[in-house]
């Protein structure tokens, strides 16, 4: 079996020109927790997940709350304004991880699983050329295993 039996096909990607919130409401209308991201025309750049998503949310939340409880007298409400609109505009390239693993669709599952392991990741990008051809998550490999069992 290899990537190409286990993968799903129909990936949702994230252009790298959105910005941090219009990620999170991908993802969260979408009900997934990470996306390839992808230039214009299709080339995969990096991969964003809900982990660099909310670091950079909450982030952006706590200085909320300093700002507001803390920093109100010491910093000009310009400074505080610029600084919040900024992290909001943030482009997901500045979150994401740039050159993301990957994985061709006929590279062997247990080969998908070793890789994930020695890198640490849930998911792996499948790619044909220099495009997204699907995705497969730590789940996909550990029901393949399951199943052969």
């Amino acid at each position: 079996m290899t990537a190409r039996d286990i993968m799903t096909t129909d990936v949702q990607v994230v252009r790298d020109t959105q910005t941090v919130i219009e990620a999170a409401q991908l993802f969260r209308d979408g009900h997934f927790g990470g996306a390839p991201v992808v230039t214009e025309k299709g080339k995969l750049v990096g991969i964003v997940t809900n982990t660099d998503i909310s670091g950079v949310l909450l982030e952006r939340q706590l200085y909320d709350l300093l700002a507001a409880d803390v920093t109100h007298e010491l910093v000009e409400p310009s400074v505080k304004d610029a600084f919040v609109d900024d992290m909001a505009g943030d482009l997901i390239g500045h979150v994401m991880t740039p050159s993301p693993i990957s994985a061709s669709p006929d590279t062997p599952v247990a080969e998908l699983a070793a890789m994930m392991l020695e890198h640490q990741i849930h998911r792996l990008i499948i790619v044909e050329g220099k495009n997204v051809a699907g995705m497969v998550s730590s789940m996909d490999v550990l029901k393949y295993f399951v199943h052969q069992s």
